[in-house]
């Protein structure tokens, strides 16, 4: 039996919540993401942004077109070499 994929989920509304769901339930480690979200009854909801993306192969940016910048430049410095 492999590993499961670490997967981080930044923004939780109602699109992320729906999609972190999905990939728990295909069985991927889910951990999200968002300052407006303290908890989730199925996803691990995290304290911050370092905290989503450590040790995350995959990172998903589901948050709105206002925020995409904002997200994308505390990301990008914290993700592992070939994640994406």
């Amino acid at each position: 039996m492999s590993e499961a994929i670490r997967v981080g989920v930044m923004g939780l509304g109602e699109a992320g919540a729906l999609i972190a769901e999905g990939l728990r339930e295909a069985r991927a480690q889910v951990t999200g993401f968002d300052p407006a979200v303290s908890e989730h009854p199925t996803i691990t909801v995290v304290e911050s942004v370092e905290a989503v993306v450590d040790g995350a192969l995959v990172v998903l940016s589901l948050n709105s077109s206002t925020a995409s910048v904002k997200v994308a430049s505390q990301v990008a410095p914290l993700l592992a070499p070939g994640a994406g």
